[in-house]
C-alpha cells in the first residue's frame, strides 16, 4: 500500500477525450468550463491567489455548441498551461432559462438590499454569475449526474473497479454510460443520475472491493468490514466540477 508520502500526484491530467464523450448539446442549454489556480498546486507569479479557499478563478466559458467548444478548446488549454491552473467542467448541463430566472431572483434581491444599504458593492455581481452558472437549480432535467470521487491513498484501483461493478450489476448502468476520469491523485467516476444513492451502496462496494482484492492478492483482510470506512470516505455527489486538464510540465 502507498503511504501519504508515496501517494501519486499526477503532473499531467488530460481528460478531454473522456469529457467530449459526455457532451451533448441541445438548444438553450450550456456547459460551464473554468480555469482555476489553486494554492496547493504551487506558486504562480502571474496570479495573485486571494480567492476563498485558496483559489482564484481566471476565466469561465459557457459553451452552447460543438462549434464554440472547438473554437475555445485551444484557448482553455493554453490558459491552463500558462497560469499553471486547472481546467474544470461542471458535469451537469445547464438550462439557460433556469439560469436566467435564478439570476433575475438574485439581482432583484441585491437591488432591494442596495436601497436599504447604499454601501453595497458591485463586486457581488461577479460572485453571483460565478455561482449561478454552476448552481444545481439550473441543471437541465435530462442531464443530471452523480460523481464518485475516489481519492484514497491505498489501492485506488480496487475501489474504482468495485464501484464500476456496482454500477453495472446492481444499478444496471450500461458500461458505455460510465465515464472514468483521472484526478490529480485519484479518479472521478461520472454516471447519469437515474437512480438514488442510499446507505446500502457502501456495504455492496466494500464486498466487491474485498472480492477483487483477494482475487488480485492485493490485500490480506478477512472481511469487508475492514474496508467499509474507506468506502464511506468516497464522496458521491451531484453537480460537481471535474478536472478536465492540468499540465505541470508546461
Amino acid at each position: 500500500m502507498q503511504t501519504s508520502e508515496e501517494k501519486e500526484i499526477r503532473k499531467v491530467v488530460d481528460n478531454f477525450e473522456q469529457i467530449e464523450a459526455t457532451l451533448s448539446f441541445e438548444k438553450n442549454t450550456f456547459y460551464k468550463f473554468m480555469v482555476v489556480v489553486r494554492n496547493k498546486d504551487g506558486k504562480t507569479p502571474l496570479i495573485s491567489k486571494e480567492g476563498a479557499g485558496g483559489e482564484t478563478t481566471i476565466k469561465q466559458w459557457y459553451i452552447e455548441s460543438w462549434d464554440y467548444y472547438n473554437k475555445v478548446k485551444p484557448e482553455m488549454k493554453a490558459l491552463a498551461e500558462c497560469t499553471r491552473g486547472r481546467l474544470y467542467m461542471c458535469i451537469e448541463r445547464k438550462s439557460s432559462y433556469k439560469m436566467f430566472m435564478l439570476l433575475l431572483d438574485k439581482i432583484t434581491a441585491i437591488i432591494k438590499e442596495a436601497v436599504v444599504c447604499p454601501d453595497a458593492t458591485p463586486k457581488r455581481l461577479n460572485k453571483i454569475v460565478n455561482s449561478i452558472t454552476s448552481d444545481k437549480l439550473c441543471t437541465d432535467k435530462n442531464c443530471k449526474t452523480w460523481m464518485y470521487d475516489i481519492d484514497d491513498e491505498d489501492e485506488l484501483e480496487i475501489y474504482r473497479s468495485a464501484i464500476c461493478r456496482y454500477l453495472r450489476e446492481d444499478m444496471k448502468v450500461a458500461a458505455e454510460d460510465i465515464r472514468i476520469l483521472q484526478s490529480r491523485s485519484g479518479w472521478h467516476i461520472i454516471v447519469k443520475r437515474c437512480y438514488p444513492v442510499d446507505e446500502n451502496w457502501v456495504r455492496t462496494v466494500a464486498d466487491y472491493a474485498l472480492e477483487y482484492a483477494k482475487t488480485c492478492m492485493k490485500l490480506t483482510i478477512e472481511s469487508s468490514l475492514d474496508i467499509i470506512h474507506i468506502v464511506e470516505d468516497i464522496k458521491v455527489q451531484p453537480n460537481q466540477m471535474c478536472l478536465v486538464y492540468y499540465n505541470e510540465e508546461k
